[in-house]
């Protein structure tokens, strides 16, 4: 599996720090692991989180280096995290186990450190119930047992590469080119199959494969790593949201029934470039960048030199245009932002940013697959600062 390979690069090299972990969505707040700080050659990992009103921050940092996070979503809303770090004195994993029962919790401890000989959680794990935690080691579905040893616990009949714990009684099983919705007695609920497509372009350090998945409201999300692709399908529609450029790769998701997110990094032995992560958000048809900038470099790390001198709105490009257009704004420094999009009359439409943002360029992809023609205007507002500038839509 790729993180098996990364981790290996990682210790045999030292070149470079990577992250790893997942990513989750519970009651409107995102988590995720990383490294922290980015790019920290001991690899201290660290749980992100954002949400609408705070933003991204860095939320629970790990005091091992070599060490990384792992997350699991319950229905009643509590989170199950596992903390891991490799013992290189005695050449072994060592994992723990947390329980956060809402986000204004602290986690807490459940189950002390112990050896992890099945890199539990490493692909996705599920509490069945309070005492039953399932997971994939590739090839299988296993249990883990109170010692720690783990027994097969659903022998899937092709082998499996992750699994995320979707809602009550529901599971997601990511194969290599496959993925099933399943109920908790493995019976299957819906299927996807042939999802590996050729590839049209050089084959990204990893190889093609799908890294991550997430299921909500009918639809299936993909971090498809080797077409460098965030896209779902919905019936027998495939839609790409977001193309990514190398050295770029996405490799985690998560979904609710309002927003998307994606979370891509700069993972190619061949670049000289740092890791750096970009996290994009996509709700209301519009793509949003939240951590991270088009240019590789996170907005807590821009130089001083590059931070706009004031606000400012440009128009969007193309104008007009059918269906997608871009906007770019520039923001002075730390506010509040808002950008929205009204008809004619004057209705709000769509919001694209609500949210704060560190000083920076950032630029916005509007979907007008769904807007009729017609002249429409989106407005900026950061602090005191508003500008408004008109669009026009043909199809």
């Amino acid at each position: 599996m790729l993180r098996l390979i990364l981790i290996s690069i990682f210790f045999v090299t030292c070149l470079s720090a990577h992250p790893t972990g997942d990513m989750i969505l519970v009651n409107g707040t995102l988590y995720w692991s990383y490294v922290c700080p980015v790019n920290d050659p001991q690899h201290h990992a660290c749980i992100m989180k954002w949400d609408e009103e705070n933003g991204v921050r860095p939320w629970l940092t790990s005091s091992f280096s070599a060490s990384d996070w792992t997350m699991s979503p319950n229905p009643d809303g509590s989170i199950y995290i596992i903390e891991r770090y490799y013992d290189n004195a005695r050449d072994v994993f060592m994992i723990r186990l947390f329980l956060l029962k809402n986000a204004n919790d602290e986690p807490v401890e459940i189950k002390p450190w112990f050896i992890d000989e099945n890199r539990f959680g490493e692909a996705g794990f599920a509490a069945i119930d309070d005492t039953t935690f399932v997971f994939v080691k590739y090839p299988n579905l296993y249990k883990l047992n109170d010692d720690g040893s783990a027994e097969i616990w659903k022998d899937w009949p092709e082998p499996l590469y992750g699994l995320r714990h979707i809602d009550a009684g529901r599971l997601l099983l990511r194969g290599e080119s496959a993925i099933w919705l399943i109920d908790y007695n493995g019976n299957i609920l819906e299927s996807w199959s042939e999802l590996l497509q050729p590839l049209t372009a050089e084959e990204p350090f990893g190889g093609n494969q799908i890294f991550d998945s997430d299921y909500s409201n009918g639809k299936l999300w993909l971090a498809y790593w080797g077409h460098r692709k965030f896209e779902f399908l919905e019936g027998e529609n495939r839609t790409t949201i977001k193309q990514f450029e190398s050295p770029f790769v996405p490799h985690a998701v998560a979904v609710d029934t309002q927003n998307a997110f994606v979370l891509a990094s700069t993972i190619d032995p061949g670049t000289t470039q740092d890791i750096l992560p970009n996290l994009w958000r996509f709700s209301n048809n519009t793509l949003q960048l939240i951590w991270g900038d088009k240019n590789n470099v996170t907005a807590t790390e821009k130089d001083k030199s590059e931070i706009p001198p004031a606000f400012e709105l440009e128009q969007n490009y193309p104008n007009p245009f059918n269906p997608v257009t871009s906007i770019k704004y520039k923001v002075a420094n730390n506010k509040k932002v808002t950008l929205r999009i009204y008809d004619i009359l004057g209705n709000e439409v769509a919001s694209l940013v609500d949210n704060y943002q560190s000083a920076g360029e950032y630029e916005i992809s509007f979907d007008g697959s769904d807007f009729s023609s017609g002249i429409y205007y989106y407005k900026l507002i950061a602090g005191n600062f508003s500008q408004t500038k008109k669009m026009l839509l043909l199809k």
